[in-house]
């Protein structure tokens, strides 16, 4: 997951699309938290809504998966900050790319039914990679508010190793509730600092161009 650069790192661009990316990250891990404390609990105790439910969700995840993952091509393959900026691309395109592909493959698999405990192993290495983006973060000062964008990888590093849990915990456990409730909360943290930033960025950004 993406967050700013420094402020005097370069000019105003057209478009930049952070913003878009963190606020869709947020959007996107506040969906999948509520469907880990509510929706989840809710499609085992009533399996005639489980198709419907799980459909719904596949559509809005995978949605926003696929556009974060067309903004980690434009990191990629442009200019996107108006200056070259190796270190900030090879930081959010590789994040995002990470998100993007886990909320393709969560959409995939609750819209055929195949089992989660496929993706929740890589959501598990890709938590591995949101703590390597800490370490760089902290390593190189980089962005403006390097502590806060240390904590939304942190909280992302944790989610995705806690998916681990709620898909191996037997359901019928009642380990599995406080698993699923974990999980939300570190997964709720993520989704308010980037929404947090991504809102912020929004503002900034027109406050650039107008002033």
């Amino acid at each position: 997951m993406p967050a700013l650069p420094k402020k005097g790192d370069g000019m105003a661009v057209t478009h930049n699309p952070l913003s878009l990316c963190l606020t869709l990250v947020g959007i996107g891990g506040m969906m999948v938290a509520v469907y880990l404390i509510y929706f989840y609990g809710l499609v085992q105790k009533n399996p005639k809504k489980k198709e419907g439910i799980n459909k719904g969700f596949a559509l809005a995840i995978g949605v926003i998966g696929a556009i974060t993952l067309l903004t980690t091509f434009q990191h990629i393959l442009t200019e996107w900050a108006g200056f070259p900026a190796p270190h900030y691309t090879e930081l959010f395109s590789v994040t995002l790319a990470v998100f993007s592909i886990l909320m393709l493959m969560g959409s995939f698999a609750l819209y055929t039914g195949v089992d989660l405990r496929f993706v929740s192993y890589f959501a598990a290495i890709g938590g591995l990679v949101m703590f390597q983006a800490v370490r760089a973060v902290l390593s190189f000062d980089l962005t403006r508010e390097p502590e806060v964008t240390a904590a939304l990888y942190t909280f992302a590093g944790l989610a995705g190793l806690s998916l681990l849990s709620v898909t191996h915990i037997p359901e019928t456990h009642r380990a599995h509730r406080w698993a699923r409730w974990i999980a939300a909360a570190f997964i709720v943290a993520m989704s308010l600092i980037a929404l947090g930033l991504g809102l912020n960025a929004m503002y900034d950004h027109i406050a650039s161009a107008v002033t």
